[in-house]
């Protein structure tokens, strides 16, 4: 008989051997290519935390728009309310009208005999010149939005460098022009705090006690006295500064001496 070829014991064996690791590698490839519960749901959690955080900066456009929206909204009504008239302010010269005051009675500032300087600079002014020894330009525009809509505007500062602008001069709106009067003295030559507003048909002349800073105009007691003069050619009852008034207009020519 032919003698059986003997074979090794491992030979039979490595067969199946190498049919389970077949199949095992495969199942291992089957699972890489499909995502385990973790990895959905850790891409479902990214997803919902774009979703997230796209609402969030949403949100936050929508509040930023809101406050623009609102902040423009605040400026106009800001300066609507400063061209509304004070009911009884008349620039007619025959007294003195106190500063608004913080921090007081409100009967302590009754509209009988208290203003602003934003109720004195009103109507349609074709130039204005304001002269003072300390301001607070930023402050200024602020308080008086009409500043911005008159033409043409002349600041007289008080500087003892006059090759030196400070820098609230050099960045004002285009209406604006600064100037500083050449000073023979450091101190106690140029404290004239005055405002003259030109009207096509006369001019305000506007003298106050104070430095156009928010401190002296609100936190101190100030004062201001204001008198309206008509142009020559005006006539006896000349409108000056949007009012019209026979006696505001006789006081003015008493206190010109009709030159």
């Amino acid at each position: 008989p032919k003698r059986q070829k003997t074979l090794p014991e491992h030979a039979g064996a490595s067969e199946p051997a190498n049919a389970n690791t077949l199949l095992r590698n495969a199942h291992l490839a089957r699972q890489a290519r499909r995502p385990d519960d973790r990895t959905t749901k850790r891409n479902v959690k990214e997803d919902e935390s774009d979703e997230a955080l796209a609402r969030r900066l949403q949100e936050e456009d929508n509040e930023a728009l809101a406050r623009s929206l609102q902040k423009e909204e605040q400026k106009q009504l800001t300066s609507k309310k400063s061209e509304q008239e004070h009911p009884v302010f008349k620039a007619d010269g025959l007294g003195f009208w106190l500063l608004h005051t913080e921090g007081i009675k409100e009967e302590a500032n009754s509209c009988e005999y208290v203003v602003r300087l934003r109720d004195v600079v009103v109507g349609d002014i074709k130039w204005a010149i304001i002269s003072n020894f300390e301001f607070n330009m930023e402050w200024m525009l602020k308080e008086i939005p009409k500043l911005r809509d008159i033409p043409c505007v002349s600041i007289l500062y008080h500087s003892t460098n006059p090759g030196h602008v400070p820098g609230q001069f050099q960045n004002l709106p285009d209406n604006f022009r600064a100037f500083a009067p050449a000073l023979p003295e450091m101190y106690g030559t140029h404290h004239s705090k005055f405002v003259l507003l030109g009207y096509a048909t006369g001019m305000r002349v506007v003298l106050l006690t104070c430095n156009h800073v928010y401190s002296d105009h609100y936190l101190s007691t100030d004062a201001l006295w204001a008198q309206d003069f008509p142009w020559k050619h005006g006539g006896p009852t000349a409108s000056v500064g949007g009012a019209s008034s026979s006696s505001r207009t006789k006081a003015g020519e008493s206190a010109s001496g009709n030159d």
